[in-house]
């Protein structure tokens, strides 16, 4: 925005990177490029093409614990092939998928109230619901559901990101753990890279004014 000389505008961006992604994604929600657009903690709903809600919430007053990306490789669907793949469950039987839906943006909440709280086992419990409920759409594959279950029984709890996978790996797993070294000795054990995630980054910003005044 700035190299065109137009006037600095985070929506703007926001919306231009929304249709940007619309062209590879499909039918993307909007969550992922608002949450790098504005930074920080973000609530993002969106009712209707024309009609989202964006809150950034106080991260600094959250009690976040530390989270960690298990990497399980990259799926062998993209994502607007889960995707599809969720529509033609959604048609087979919507009344469930609905109820489904509904639960996940309850766990949702359950998330953002234990980081107010600071509550760990309801954190954790949110997760694991959470997952069960994508496991049922259909988007996390066996092997990835069996990762899943492994970091449960060591007393931790995990979910897959972004689109999931059908077979095979699935991307990133987001795991949480009360001792977050159990969880990178797991992933160590496996031969699968692990690191830590930071929660509430900043969002886009300038590099180098003094360049794009050029």
């Amino acid at each position: 925005m700035r190299y065109f000389l137009k006037i600095w505008d985070v929506q703007k961006i926001n919306e231009l990177a929304y249709q940007s992604e619309k062209i590879i994604h499909g039918h993307p929600s909007g969550a992922d490029n608002t949450t790098c657009c504005f930074g920080g903690l973000v609530w993002y709903r969106k009712e209707t093409e024309f009609l989202k809600s964006i809150f950034q919430l106080p991260v600094s007053s959250y009690k976040i614990p530390q989270f960690i990306l298990i990497d399980t490789g990259l799926p062998k669907e993209g994502t607007s092939q889960m995707i599809g793949l969720v529509k033609k469950n959604y048609d087979k039987n919507p009344r469930l998928l609905d109820q489904i839906f509904t639960d996940q943006e309850n766990q949702t909440k359950n998330v953002l109230i234990s980081f107010k709280t600071g509550n760990f086992t309801d954190l954790k419990t949110a997760i694991i619901k959470g997952e069960r409920n994508l496991e049922k759409i259909g988007v996390v594959s066996p092997s990835s559901q069996k990762l899943i279950k492994e970091i449960e029984n060591i007393g931790g709890a995990a979910k897959v990101c972004g689109g999931g996978g059908k077979i095979g790996p699935t991307g990133f797993l987001l795991a949480c753990h009360q001792n977050p070294q159990k969880i990178l000795h797991f992933a160590q054990n496996i031969q699968m890279p692990a690191f830590y995630a930071k929660i509430g980054s900043e969002g886009v910003r300038v590099e180098n004014n003094s360049a794009l005044k050029q």
